[in-house]
């Protein structure tokens, strides 16, 4: 039987390398990907019985902004009901390109994706943007979320063996806060 391609995405490099020390036995093998700060490790594991060919990067944070769908960039000269009306949209930032070919390149090859991110409402809201980005060059992955409050070698064991759907209801909450912010701040700087 193949071992399953597994990606795997913490929210910074930090936790990537511990999650890859713990789940790896500090076998990994490390290598560079097309953003310098952020390195992939490779190993075996055994995953829900099954065993896997194990990809751990990480995302630095957000990988995607909100923004105005067309172009906005003199709010003063914009009638403030405007702002509140016209549409919105989430892009990849520039910074944030080399990830996003990290994610492709990484998912093209992939049977699943398992999202390492914090556990709370932000936390969803990135891993959604991974998802997005993921599932743009491989819709058949299976989308797991780990939970885990430290990364401790018993926490990542714990999250290994208790992984769920991801909540989309979160992201869904980060994502009108995150639109309240760009409208209420666009009216706001006017004055």
């Amino acid at each position: 039987m193949r071992p399953m391609q597994v990606l795997n995405v913490a929210e910074k490099p930090s936790v990537a390398k511990g999650i890859s020390s713990i789940l790896s036995r500090g076998q990994a093998q490390t290598k560079p990907s097309h953003s310098k700060y952020n390195m992939t490790y490779r190993f075996p594991a055994t995953v829900q019985q099954q065993p896997c060919d194990m990809t751990v990067t990480s995302v630095l944070g957000h990988v995607m902004e909100t923004e105005y769908a067309t172009p906005c960039k003199d709010w003063r000269g914009t009638p403030f009901e405007l702002l509140f009306e016209l549409p919105i949209k989430k892009r990849v930032t520039d910074k944030m390109r080399n990830i996003e070919r990290n994610l492709r390149e990484f998912a093209r090859q992939c049977d699943w994706l398992i999202l390492w991110l914090d556990c709370d409402r932000e936390g969803e809201n990135i891993a959604y943007e991974v998802i997005e980005i993921c599932c743009q060059t491989n819709n058949r992955l299976r989308i797991l979320r780990a939970h885990f409050s430290a990364v401790t070698e018993g926490e990542i064991y714990k999250a290994l063996d208790t992984l769920t759907p991801p909540d989309e209801r979160l992201s869904l909450a980060a994502d009108a806060r995150s639109e309240l912010d760009l409208r209420t701040g666009a009216v706001f700087t006017r004055w």
